[in-house]
């Protein structure tokens, strides 16, 4: 992948280092993959291969070639929906019960296997870069990107609160107007649960109640921090677990109801503010 930029008035007399750290936020890291990685002009300006120290000018061409291993994931054609896809990043509609990565009890039905069959067939090289990863039983929107920079660049968004991630989670029992749960997490030594521990990792949750039915409610929840199994186990601590979520203790159904809604981020190269938005599949609220 080569990124082009036109040197503006105001980078005049930047060294090449400076551009990409200063600028572009590339960590150290970032900069040393840029360097010739498998044979490849990583950094030019005006077509000339050039080192970190160079001096830039108003007007230089700095073309910036990037390279890494594609993935050896199978490509495995299954149902897709692809909301957006450039050379940088992706937004997918991934379905309920299917993996985001492939793993040793899912080497083909995943979404990874689903995303390698459709970059093959748009002839593009792929490595899967998931950044809002979801788990098997959840539904809905996922960001991915399609190298590791800027993969990197969407999780320092993420931790900076910079991505709008909006979910809907139908719940047991009645839940009225707002709320936020700011109760510390941990992860179980003994069991896949994540657990309140006031020694584990600050949580934090808001929600919002925005339908009823029989005996549930229908929450849009907003989670402000990325621990695994979050919002599972914040609305089971204060009494409302997801339905369909045995594991932590949610009643019966045929799947969880947890569904990843709505996206919103600005694009790392174009700074276009884009916004996503999946229906829910479990109830048939005009939630927007």
């Amino acid at each position: 992948m080569t990124t082009t930029y036109t040197i503006t008035k105001a980078h005049d007399g930047w060294t090449v280092k400076d551009f990409l750290k200063n600028h572009l936020n590339y960590s150290t890291r970032h900069v040393s993959l840029l360097k010739f990685t498998y044979g490849f002009d990583g950094i030019t300006v005006n077509g000339k291969r050039q080192n970190v120290r160079y001096v830039l000018r108003q007007g230089d061409l700095l073309n910036l070639t990037f390279y890494e291993q594609p993935s050896d994931i199978l490509p495995w054609e299954l149902p897709l929906e692809v909301y957006y896809c450039d050379d940088y990043l992706y937004v997918v509609n991934k379905p309920e019960g299917m993996p985001c990565h492939p793993d040793r009890a899912h080497q083909l039905e995943t979404l990874g296997n689903a995303l390698k069959s459709h970059f093959d067939k748009l002839g593009k090289p792929f490595t899967l870069h998931v950044a809002t990863r979801l788990d098997k039983q959840t539904s809905g929107l996922v960001l991915g990107a399609t190298n590791c920079l800027t993969k990197d660049y969407l999780v320092n968004l993420l931790r900076q609160g910079k991505v709008e991630k909006t979910y809907l989670a139908l719940v047991d029992g009645i839940l009225h107007g707002c709320g936020t749960i700011n109760l510390p997490l941990t992860h179980s030594n003994d069991s896949s649960l994540t657990l309140v521990d006031d020694e584990g990792k600050q949580a934090l949750t808001y929600y919002e109640a925005v339908a009823h039915y029989d005996n549930t409610t229908l929450l849009q929840v907003q989670p402000q921090t990325g621990r695994t199994h979050q919002i599972r186990a914040h609305l089971k601590q204060i009494g409302h677990p997801i339905v369909g979520d045995s594991l932590y203790g949610g009643s019966s159904y045929n799947r969880m109801c947890l569904h990843m809604h709505k996206l919103c981020f600005v694009h790392p190269h174009t700074n276009q503010r884009l916004q996503f938005v999946s229906p829910c599949p479990f109830v048939t609220a005009n939630v927007k």
